[in-house]
C-alpha cells in the first residue's frame, strides 16, 4: 500500500513546479518583487528617462547620437521596458516586445549595439528607487536588465528557441 510518506510514491509528471524556469531567469518570487518595485519607476517614468539620458551622456561622450536623439531613444526604451514589466508573466509577449524594440531603436537611431546602456540604467534605477533599492532588489535588477539587453542584442537565442517551441 502506498503511504503518503513512502519514498516509492510517484509524483504526477504534469504538475508544474513552483520554480519553473522563466525566460528572464527570475523566479516567481523575484518577478513579483520586481513588478512591485517597478511601480516606483513607472510612476516617474519621465524622470527616469531624463536620468538615463544624462547618465548615458556623462558616461560615454562618444555615444553615437545627438542629445535630443538620446532623450527620444531613452523615452522609447523606457516605455517598452515598462511594457515588458507589465507583461512579465507572458514570456512570448515580452520576447516579442524586446525584439521589436531592438529593431525599432536600431533602425531609428542607427545603433549597432546596446552594450553601453545596461550599467547606466541600473544606476538610474538605483537613484530613482533610493532606499527601496535594497540588496535584494539590486540582485533582481542585475538579472533582469542584462536579460533585456541580451534579448535585444539577440544573444539569447537559446531562450527564444525554448519558449517559441
Amino acid at each position: 500500500m502506498g503511504c503518503c510518506t513512502s519514498s516509492s510514491r510517484k509524483q504526477p509528471e504534469n504538475i508544474p513546479q513552483e520554480e519553473d524556469k522563466h525566460v528572464s531567469g527570475l523566479s516567481k518570487k523575484q518577478r513579483f518583487l520586481l513588478k512591485g518595485s517597478w511601480k516606483g519607476i513607472s510612476r516617474d517614468l519621465e524622470k527616469t528617462t531624463e536620468n538615463l539620458a544624462q547618465e548615458l551622456m556623462q558616461r560615454d561622450e562618444t555615444f553615437p547620437m545627438r542629445e535630443d536623439e538620446i532623450f527620444l531613444m531613452t523615452e522609447q526604451l523606457m516605455d517598452r521596458v515598462d511594457l515588458v514589466v507589465f507583461h512579465l508573466e507572458e514570456e512570448n509577449t515580452i520576447l516579442e516586445i524586446l525584439q521589436n524594440t531592438s529593431m525599432d531603436l536600431k533602425n531609428q537611431y542607427n545603433l549597432s549595439t546596446f552594450s553601453n546602456i545596461p550599467e547606466p540604467l541600473l544606476c538610474t534605477i538605483g537613484m530613482i528607487l533610493e532606499e527601496r533599492y535594497t540588496q535584494q532588489m539590486e540582485t533582481i535588477y542585475k538579472l533582469f536588465i542584462p536579460f533585456i539587453f541580451e534579448i535585444m542584442e539577440d544573444r539569447k537565442s537559446t531562450r527564444l528557441n525554448s519558449v517559441t517551441q
